[in-house]
């Protein structure tokens, strides 16, 4: 039981690290016109949701897999 909480706490901090990512470009570049703005929106959306999205199916599948193993075992 107690592996199964860590892993749960694993997934869930891999499957954040593009939130992180993006949160941390916007702090270090502090865009303040329109352009600066949207492109790291656009970088933000598209392409670190995406991976966020992967990240998060990957890890709800694995933790699945992990649970129902430790729970038949």
């Amino acid at each position: 039981m107690f592996f199964n909480i860590i892993a749960s706490l694993v997934v869930t901090v891999v499957a954040f690290v593009p939130l992180w990512i993006y949160l941390g470009a916007r702090w270090l570049f502090s865009p303040e016109g329109f352009w600066q703005e949207f492109f790291l929106f656009g970088v933000g959306v598209w392409m670190l949701v995406a991976a966020q999205i992967c990240f998060l199916i990957v890890g709800l599948f694995l933790l699945v897999v992990i649970w129902v193993i430790n729970y038949w075992t």
